[in-house]
């Protein structure tokens, strides 16, 4: 059920077309890992968007404890560099709660300014807007 907190493994189906299976076969016998696009394009924002709408967040300390969730967590503690964290930052964030709450109050600035949630920097409360929804 992608509960990585949980499972030490998992299985998958690929369905694809007979001119990408080259390319997915390479995945699998290369064995090398699938890392998250989560911090991709804006797309925790999105992401942080449609948590505040549903109601699962309301505060930048309920979207560090929801982004702890994340497969990009899992993969940013496994493989830090490839999410732009030096060894530095690991050894004294090792939880990496300061890197989550840099990137989520980015997010949510990005969101506040475009009117999609209110975020008070201050206080870390966040709420959906009309044009959020």
């Amino acid at each position: 059920a992608g509960r990585p907190q949980f499972d030490t493994h998992g299985e998958g189906t690929i369905i694809t077309s007979h001119d990408q299976l080259a390319h997915y076969l390479r995945f699998l016998t290369a064995a090398m890992p699938i890392e998250s696009n989560l911090g991709n394009n804006n797309a925790i924002a999105d992401h942080l968007n449609a948590e505040l709408v549903l109601g699962t967040v309301s505060s930048l300390r309920e979207a560090i404890t929801w982004l702890g969730y994340t497969y990009m967590h899992v993969r940013m503690k496994k493989n830090p560099l490839r999410y732009g964290l030096t060894a530095a930052d690991v050894k004294n964030d090792p939880q990496l709660m300061m890197h989550s709450e840099k990137m989520l109050r980015a997010a949510a600035t990005i969101l506040d300014d475009a009117k999609m949630i209110r975020f008070d920097p201050r206080s870390g409360d966040m709420a959906c807007t009309d044009l959020g929804r």
